[in-house]
Parts: structure tokens; sequence; C-alpha cells
């Protein structure tokens, strides 16, 4: 699948038919007298635009298009993802993680089932000096050895690679992030609860 050109009227597209999907869903909810399910909405509703704007300031411009829009694209699973205690990414591998991200995300939509619900859950986070991108894949994995012979191929000289879980259920795995000295990582706690329209 080829990385798609978004257009301005595209993404205001997307991004207003998402919108309508959750306000329907509070609605929904309201009308049928469940004011409790409609409130979890909401808020799970901030902790993603939470995340987004998180993603958004960690001045790595082609990996946070590549997450914002990719539960816009035809794959075989949803995508989540949740950045942890950072302020700023590492600019110097915004070009190396995006590309293989984007080529992973690919081969993981053909090695999935059709018939099952599968997830992708991204969690970014710094360590000791690092950037660790968290992949967890839950779902049906048809196509296991070759999505594993992928992982150990191609990876760039700035990223490592570790795998933690493999089976036919699940699949977790990190890609570390090796940045330059010139990169501003720096961590800080987060509060979950801050008003998005603060960020």
């Amino acid at each position: 699948m080829e990385k798609k050109q978004w257009t301005t009227i595209d993404l205001l597209r997307y991004s207003r038919h998402d919108w309508l999907n959750k306000m329907q869903l509070i609605k929904g909810n309201l009308d049928l007298n469940k004011p409790d399910r409609a409130r979890l909405i909401m808020e799970e509703i901030i902790l993603e635009a939470n995340n987004e704007a998180r993603l958004s300031n960690l001045d790595m411009p082609k990996l946070t298009e590549l997450l914002l829009t990719a539960n816009w694209m035809e794959y075989s699973y949803s995508v989540e993802f949740e950045v942890i205690g950072m302020d700023h990414g590492c600019q110097s591998v915004d070009e190396s993680i995006s590309r293989w991200t984007s080529r992973f995300l690919n081969i993981l939509s053909s090695s999935l089932s059709l018939l099952h619900e599968n997830t992708l859950k991204i969690t970014i986070m710094q360590i000791e000096g690092k950037i660790r991108f968290s992949f967890d894949i839950q779902g049906k994995i048809e196509k296991n050895n070759e999505l594993l012979m992928h992982l150990n191929q191609n990876l760039h000289e700035d990223l490592e690679l570790d795998i933690e879980e493999a089976d036919e259920t699940e699949l977790v795995f990190h890609v570390w992030a090796n940045c330059k000295n010139n990169d501003n990582v720096e961590s800080t706690a987060q509060d979950e609860s801050k008003d998005v329209s603060k960020l």
C-alpha cells in the first residue's frame, strides 16, 4: 500500500467524520438514558485528544502524520497510541522510524486475519536517553513467521529492536531510537487529566 498523499480537504473530511461518529455515540447513549456510558466516551475522547496533542508536540512530523492518519487507512486492525512522560521527541530519527513503521503497518495488515478484531497499540516513552516505541498487537496472526522475519530485517542504524512475546494471538516488541547528541530529549510528568485546550 503506497503512502497516501493527504490534501487539506482529505484531512478535514476524515477528521469531521471521526468527530461526528463520536458525537453520535454520546448522543445515542444520552437518548438511551445511559449518562454513565456517555461520560465514559467523553473521557476516552479527552484522553485520545491529549495523546494526539503530545504526539504533535514531539517535533517528529512524519511519524505524527503516520499515526494520526493510521485509522483512516484500510488496515485489518485499529491503531491506538500513547505518549508517556515526554515533552520532546527525537527529530534526527523521525525519518527512519516513520519509514520503518510505515512498512511494518502494511506488512502487519496482510498478516492478520480479517475475521478477527485486531488491534495495535503503540506506546512512546523515554528510557535512559533513548526513545522506546513499543508495539503490542492483539488479534489473530496468520503469517507469524513472515512478520517475525520482517522485524529482523531492514532496521536503520539508528534503531534497535527486541521482541518480548510472539505467538498466534499476540506480538509485543520494542524499537529503540538512538538520538543524536544535539537532540533535545526530555521527560516530564504529564497530568493525564490536563485540559486538552491548554496543550
